[in-house]
């Protein structure tokens, strides 16, 4: 599958989810996640995706309790007071290692807010470098 055909089956994909709030730049950043660290791998990448998709729609606030998925603690809270409660959700294989932020909103709509690759190593990777990205993009969509 190359490039074109998975940025539009990954549209096609996130059209089922019309109850979820997508930030754009979270789909930017995962169109150049599949043009540069997924590559040759995107099929089985947006199918461990869907499914992902599929958990957080499902156990909403407890997809945390799935597949490697956690929440975020320590992150302090947004300009509200309110604790931020995000959400990485987690998909890997032996080809890659892919992060979504992702934050629920008081109705417990899911928010697509953040995405990345996360390097491998004896380091993990360190939230808090996200946190205002998350904040911001939240707010921006939320208010």
């Amino acid at each position: 599958m190359n490039t074109k055909d998975a940025l539009q089956l990954l549209r096609k994909y996130l059209e089922d989810y019309k109850d979820f709030i997508i930030h754009p730049l979270f789909l930017d950043e995962l169109g150049r996640c599949l043009k540069k660290d997924l590559k040759g791998c995107e099929a089985d990448f947006l199918n461990k995706m869907s499914i992902q998709l599929s958990h957080i729609k499902e156990s909403k606030t407890f997809v945390n309790n799935i597949n490697g998925n956690e929440i975020l603690n320590g992150m302090g809270n947004d300009s509200h007071g309110i604790p931020l409660n995000i959400y990485s959700i987690h998909m890997s294989s032996k080809s890659y290692n892919m992060r979504f932020l992702v934050k629920f909103d008081e109705n417990m709509t899911p928010y697509l807010l953040c995405a990345f690759y996360e390097r491998s190593g004896k380091r993990k990777t360190d939230y808090t470098t996200y946190k205002g990205t998350v904040i911001s993009r939240f707010e921006e969509l939320h208010n």
